[in-house]
């Protein structure tokens, strides 16, 4: 995204392009980054922690579309205790 595309109170996904995507809200705007309050943890920071992130690492996030990291792993939960760990690896290996 451009700095341009970028407004206080949206929601965006923040993170490199391959690696873990942080769900956040935009409280700031400035020339060189916007400044995300994340809404989910992202490794070892709480909710509510703030970054400054470039325009570049942003992506407007679409709710229709989207899973965030917390949904995807309260997922994975209950298919482990429903099913077993085992058979939920098995079924990840063989979806690639």
């Amino acid at each position: 995204m451009n700095r341009w595309q970028v407004r206080v109170g949206m929601r965006v996904l923040f993170g490199r392009t391959n690696g873990e995507k942080t769900l956040g809200t935009v409280i700031k705007c400035n020339p060189a980054k916007a400044v995300i309050e994340t809404l989910e943890p992202r490794g070892s920071t709480k909710p509510g922690t703030s970054w400054h992130v470039p325009y570049s690492m942003l992506e407007a996030f679409d709710e229709t579309e989207q899973t965030t990291n917390t949904e995807l792993a309260k997922e994975v939960g209950r298919l482990v205790a429903s099913h077993g760990k085992q058979a939920v690896q098995i079924a990840l290996l063989a979806h690639g």
